[in-house]
């Protein structure tokens, strides 16, 4: 499918076990196998910057929403395809889903499902 995009939440921390981080890499490894773009938190820490880099590095589009207000704690990676800095994080999930064909919650805590919920 062409332009086909997946939105992947993930936070912007690594979790206590590494095993996180390499699962975080392979999901970005299998985006850029198919070509398909990357929508996300445009964090480059934690599990974020890990599928993030895997997706730039297999030649794949990238789309990071970002709130002004974690642009400084998430390290807001604007070497991206499309880098947008939101006003809250209302819009950021807004622009996430709108821009998304299919949605993918990584997460190594309880807090992606209500995340999930409010889109």
């Amino acid at each position: 499918m062409e332009h086909f995009s997946v939105c992947v939440f993930c936070g912007s921390r690594s979790g206590d076990d590494p095993a996180y981080l390499i699962q975080a890499e392979k999901l970005g490894n299998l985006i850029a196998k198919h070509k398909w773009r990357l929508v996300y938190g445009a964090g480059n820490t934690g599990m974020m910057g890990s599928v993030a880099n895997a997706t730039q590095l297999g030649k794949a589009k990238t789309f990071g929403v970002i709130p002004h207000h974690l642009v400084e704690r998430e390290v807001g990676k604007k070497d991206l395809d499309n880098y947008i800095v939101t006003d809250n994080m209302h819009e950021r999930k807004k622009l996430m889903f709108t821009n998304s064909d299919a949605i993918i919650p990584v997460s190594y805590t309880h807090l992606t499902l209500p995340t999930i919920l409010l889109v």
